[in-house]
C-alpha cells in the first residue's frame, strides 16, 4: 500500500516532476490546473522517476499527465479571495485505499489534489457550479503494468486522506466535479488470491535459462527468488513478465534444480521447481576436472556422506517433485554427514552448491 511515508520519501523527486501551485483564481479568468513538466521523463538525458513499482523506475514514459482541471470555465466557481491549492504525486503501480465496495485500487496515474480555503475554512466543494475534469489515457499508461490497452479504467476521488475512494466515471472523457480532494486513475483488484504463473525453459548450449511470468491481474511482481542447487542466485529482468538466469557450466556439469518463488503485491506466491538433468554418465566429471577438490557424495543403508567438497558447500536433498527434504553445509574441511532416516520411501535428489549431484532411492 501507498503510505504517508512513501509520499513524503518521494518529494524531492516531485519538485522536479511535478507541479504545486496556491493562488486566488479570477472569477472571469478560467484557469488549467495540470502537470506541464512531466513530459522531460520522456528525455533520455533526464534522471528517470525513482516510482517504487519497478517498472516504471525502469520503463520510460512519454508523458505521466492523465488529468487536467479547469476552474471558472463560463461561470465562477470560487468567491474573490478564496485560495486554491494543487499539488499532484506519483504513486502509479502501487495499490493505495480502499473503493466503497472494499477493493483495493491499482493506481495508473499521478494523484492530483485540488483544496480551497475561504479564510481559516476549508472548503469540501466549490462554491459554485463544477470544475471541468479532462483525463487521458496515454499509450504507454497500461503496458508497463501488463494490462493491455483495452483494460477498463476509471477516475477515483477521496476526500479523506485516501481512505476510501469513489469512482467517478470512466477514464478518457470529460467530467464535470465540484467535490474537492484527490482525484486518479486506478483499477479495483477483487479479492485477488491467484498466485501468479511460472515457467521456463533451458538453452542448454548458452546455460541461458529464461523464466517467464504471468498474473491474473497485469503483472505484479512484488518479490522474484532464484535459488540454483540451494544457492541464492541474481537474474536479469528483460521486461515486466520475462527474466534470465545464466548458469555455469559447472552447474551444468550434472543436474541442476532452480527453485523458483514469486509473490505479487497481494502477496500471493507461486512456486516452481525446475530439474533438469544433464544425463552425464558418472565417469564423466567435468567439475572434478577443473577443481582440485574431488567431491564425493556416497551412500551407505541411511546415511548421507560428502568428502572434499568446498567448506561451507550447500548440500541439498530434494524430493522428485522438487521440494526441500535436507539442506545443511559442509564443515570447513568440505565434509557433512546427513541421517536420511527421516525420508519415506521414494526417489530423491541430493545436489551440491558445487555443481556435483546424485540421484536415489530409498527403500
Amino acid at each position: 500500500m501507498f503510505t504517508k511515508k512513501d509520499r513524503e520519501e518521494l518529494d524531492e523527486v516531485y519538485k522536479e516532476v511535478g507541479q504545486r501551485m496556491e493562488f486566488e483564481p479570477a472569477p472571469d479568468f478560467a484557469t488549467a490546473l495540470e502537470n506541464k513538466v512531466s513530459s522531460h521523463i520522456y528525455d533520455t538525458n533526464a534522471p528517470r522517476i525513482k516510482c517504487k513499482h519497478p517498472m516504471i523506475a525502469q520503463n520510460l514514459q512519454k508523458d505521466i499527465c492523465n488529468l487536467k482541471f479547469t476552474i471558472n470555465d463560463g461561470s465562477p466557481n470560487f468567491k474573490e479571495g478564496t485560495k486554491v491549492r494543487f499539488e499532484h504525486y506519483y504513486p502509479a503501480g502501487c495499490q493505495i485505499g480502499l473503493t466503497d465496495e472494499g477493493d483495493t485500487l491499482f493506481v495508473i496515474s499521478e494523484v492530483c489534489e485540488l483544496s480551497a480555503f475561504n479564510g481559516n475554512d476549508t472548503l469540501q466543494t466549490t462554491q459554485q457550479g463544477k470544475m471541468k475534469l479532462e483525463t487521458y489515457i496515454g499509450a504507454d499508461d497500461l503496458t508497463p503494468f501488463g494490462f493491455s490497452e483495452t483494460q477498463p479504467l476509471d477516475v477515483y476521488y477521496s476526500n479523506d486522506n485516501g481512505e476510501i475512494w469513489h469512482n467517478v466515471g470512466p477514464a478518457g472523457s470529460t467530467l464535470m466535479v465540484d467535490s474537492l480532494g484527490a482525484y486518479m486513475l486506478g483499477i479495483p483488484i477483487s479479492n485477488d488470491k491467484e498466485a501468479p504463473l511460472i515457467t521456463a525453459t533451458l538453452d542448454e548450449k548458452t546455460r541461458l535459462m529464461h523464466i517467464y511470468v504471468t498474473d491474473n491481474i497485469g503483472v505484479r511482481i512484488s518479490t522474484l527468488q532464484v535459488l540454483v542447487n540451494g544457492e541464492l542466485r541474481e537474474v536479469s529482468m528483460i521486461n515486466q513478465s520475462n527474466f534470465e538466469l545464466q548458469l555455469s557450466e559447472e552447474e551444468m556439469a550434472y543436474m541442476v534444480v532452480v527453485d523458483i518463488t514469486v509473490k505479487d503485491l497481494a502477496e500471493n506466491e507461486g512456486r516452481m521447481f525446475v530439474i533438469f538433468n544433464m544425463d552425464k554418465p558418472d565417469n564423466i566429471e567435468i567439475l572434478e576436472m577443473q577443481d582440485s577438490k574431488k567431491a564425493e557424495i556416497n551412500l551407505t543403508k541411511r546415511m548421507l556422506t560428502v568428502d572434499g567438497a568446498s567448506p561451507e558447500a550447500v548440500v541439498t536433498v530434494y524430493s522428485i517433485d522438487g521440494l526441500v527434504q535436507v539442506k545443511t553445509r559442509t564443515d570447513a574441511n568440505g565434509h557433512t554427514e546427513v541421517n536420511l532416516n527421516s525420508l519415506l520411501e521414494g526417489v530423491y535428489i541430493v545436489t551440491l552448491s558445487d555443481g556435483k549431484s546424485k540421484k536415489f532411492h530409498v527403500k
